[in-house]
């Protein structure tokens, strides 16, 4: 059955389901609008290890679960439905606190510029749960969430490069640290291979392909705009550390990027 992508009249996105082959390396990321086909996102982790504690197991099925919540965003901007649905298993009030503030204020630039209130339409769902999140995730009804299970990883850094200094700042103060480390980065971009590469350090470049109806959807007047790439590639790389036995993950951030862009005036209107 064909799937006409109808922007303004779809009223639900699915989290579907996701997985990963240990034996490709590769994590499926799946997605869908209201009835509309499945939206197959795929990340690839070379190297990934076939044997697992249990521990790092359960571990690296949770770092999944969590990163098919966050990469969601790249998906569910192309439509903002009123309605959101987590076909696999209900999430906490915690995890829908914290995935409420990425996609709100991980799209408040996309909002912004298209003239949406993602504050009316944005909830996740949990179980039981009749009123907003509006939690703090550390402490959600009265009681402390506990601390998750030291897994005895290994002293190691994944350090995400960008191809700009502030990478190789950081990269540079872990070596003279003697922190030791594997300078990643996600997708094929030429020069940031090889920026890496020069460090003369370990490397690993993590594969990110997007399912390929997306880019239709856009061409079919999809919303389009700035996402959270940073929340979703911290979410990447602490997936790839537990996979990869690493400790650490290091992301380096200008001061500035964290500066508002936007000035509201006394009057309401808006100077940029």
């Amino acid at each position: 059955m064909s799937f006409e992508f109808r922007r303004d009249a779809i009223r639900v996105f699915r989290f579907v389901r996701c997985a990963f082959d240990a034996g490709a390396g590769v994590a499926q990321l799946v997605y869908a609008f209201d009835d509309g086909p499945e939206l197959v996102e795929t990340i690839t982790v070379p190297g990934a290890p076939f044997g697992l504690s249990a521990a790092r197991e359960a571990a690296a099925r949770r770092a999944l679960r969590l990163l098919h919540l966050v990469a969601g965003v790249s998906y569910y901007k192309a439509a903002a439905p009123p309605e959101i649905v987590i076909e696999d298993a209900p999430i906490d009030a915690a995890t829908a606190s914290l995935l409420e503030a990425v996609y709100l204020n991980g799209l408040g630039e996309f909002a912004y510029r298209n003239g949406l209130n993602l504050r009316e339409r944005l909830r996740f769902p949990v179980a039981g749960r009749s009123e907003p999140a509006g939690l703090e995730p550390a402490h959600v009804g009265g009681e402390d969430i506990p601390a998750a299970p030291a897994l005895g990883l290994r002293a190691h850094a994944l350090v995400a490069i960008g191809g700009g200094k502030d990478s190789l700042v950081s990269i540079e103060a872990l070596r003279n640290a003697g922190v030791a480390q594997t300078v990643t980065w996600i997708g094929g971009s030429q020069l940031i291979r090889a920026c890496a590469e020069r460090t003369g350090l370990p490397t690993l470049n993590i594969g990110r392909q997007l399912a390929p109806e997306l880019f239709e959807y856009n061409r079919q007047g999809a919303w389009n705009g700035h996402i959270p790439v940073t929340a979703v590639n911290s979410a990447i790389l602490a997936f790839a550390a537990v996979l990869s036995d690493a400790d650490q993950v290091v992301f380096s951030n200008e001061r500035s990027a964290s500066y508002g862009s936007l000035i509201l005036a006394p009057d309401g209107s808006v100077a940029s």
